[in-house]
């Protein structure tokens, strides 16, 4: 797992932090790069997310969640958030 975000002192008014996530584990990759404007908040994320792996249920047992044996996916989405949207 690694993470790399923007120092919450190093910030300028108006410009987002740079974010990326990177965990890699049981064949499973999850990636997410962008940017957050308010980090402490949540409010202003706008983030790339990748996720790939050869089963589901591998992703599952990262994230402790509960998930289905598939075979082998590839998802792509956005994740933004801007206020109450």
């Amino acid at each position: 797992v690694a993470l790399r975000a923007g120092a919450l002192e190093d910030g300028a008014p108006g410009r987002p932090y740079p974010v990326t996530l990177e965990v890699r584990g049981r064949e499973t990759e999850v990636l997410a790069d962008g940017t957050i404007a308010e980090p402490l908040v949540l409010d202003g994320l706008d983030v790339d997310v990748k996720l790939s792996g050869p089963t589901l249920d591998r992703l599952g047992e990262i994230a402790r969640l509960a998930l289905p044996a598939t075979p082998p996916y590839r998802l792509t989405s956005r994740l933004a958030r801007d206020g109450r949207r």
